[in-house]
């Protein structure tokens, strides 16, 4: 099977592909002159390449009607033990004020009665979900990738690029919580300040409640000018990973996700979308992540940690954010 990417924007009633033989992409930077699709690992550097599929060969078509049996889930890992054990050493950090936030992550392991066709869940998941950007990459490298992600990382707009600080969760439109308000106002000041060191012509919004899929978050937009776009992928180089998939201080903060979650991310909590195609860059953060494999699937997901932040509540967040592919595979 040759490398492809499928994506689809939010709002949009058709998606795109692109096939071709991915590269492997060294450094952000290295993006700059770039057209095709892009995704990259939570850990640029590590195991994981960060790759290019090059746009040699793209279409549009519409989205199909749902076909095809519905497949069963026969099993499911949760790793509780793992999680429980990575959130008592993150807290501990939280409380000796070595971090000041840190997002813990967990997989869910599902074995299927059959093996599906990732196409097929693509489409499911389009239909599903109508107001997220629905990803679909498939390379020899890094394996096959399902993300539905309400979370732009930068996005160009003729010549303003935008961003936004998605962070905070809950089942409710509100009233939010101080640990929630909090979360997002660490991840808004993080891009603010990044922007701020590279761009001109800075706005923002206030913070908002948006909607993904049966959660809301609060959301702050950002919009700004870089003098080129060396400029920009120096800002995208310094954004990457944001507090809301890693944490402050952010060296800190990788260091102990590497070290203390038992599971390695790969591509979960990494980025990806089209770049400099027709002149327009999307990429989104890669959340509510599914890698397939046959009939195993490993659904991602995870969660912002603070010092008020009780391991209970924050578990089933996560249990909350991997319905969203628990949900699609249950339509497939």
């Amino acid at each position: 099977m040759s490398d492809y990417a499928l994506y689809r924007y939010p709002e949009a009633h058709t998606y795109h592909a692109i096939r071709g033989k991915a590269e492997t992409v060294d450094d952000i930077i290295e993006l700059k002159d770039s057209k095709g699709f892009v995704i990259a690992p939570f850990h640029i550097g590590g195991n994981e390449p960060m790759l290019l599929i090059p746009a040699n060969q793209s279409e549009e078509h519409t989205i199909p009607e749902s076909i095809g049996e519905h497949a069963q889930i026969i099993g499911e890992e949760s790793h509780r033990d793992d999680y429980h054990h990575a959130f008592a050493t993150f807290h501990r950090a939280l409380c000796d004020g070595r971090l000041g936030k840190v997002v813990l992550s967990r997989r869910l392991d599902i074995t299927l009665d059959r093996a599906v066709d990732p196409q097929e869940i693509f489409f499911n998941a389009c239909r599903r979900y109508p107001h997220q950007m629905i990803v679909l990459v498939h390379t020899q490298e890094s394996g096959t990738w399902l993300m539905a992600t309400p979370e732009v990382l930068m996005e160009k707009d003729h010549d303003r690029w935008n961003t936004m600080a998605l962070a905070g969760t809950m089942t409710t439109p509100g009233p939010w919580s101080n640990k929630n308000i909090e979360e997002q106002f660490i991840v808004a000041r993080y891009i603010l300040n990044c922007i701020a060191r590279r761009a001109y012509f800075i706005q923002h919004s206030t913070p908002h409640v948006a909607t993904a899929a049966n959660l809301y978050h609060l959301r702050t937009d950002f919009t700004f000018i870089c003098n080129n776009d060396g400029e920009v992928f120096q800002v995208l180089s310094d954004l990457h990973p944001t507090p809301a998939v890693c944490g402050i201080p952010k060296e800190e903060a990788m260091n102990i996700i590497l070290n203390g979650e038992t599971m390695n991310r790969k591509y979960y909590s990494g980025f990806s979308g089209p770049i400099g195609i027709d002149d327009e860059t999307h990429l989104f953060v890669s959340l509510r992540c599914m890698e397939i494999d046959g009939r195993n699937c490993h659904l991602y997901a995870g969660g912002g940690l603070l010092k008020e932040s009780v391991e209970e509540d924050e578990w089933k967040e996560t249990e909350v954010k991997l319905n969203t592919m628990r949900d699609v595979l249950r339509q497939s």
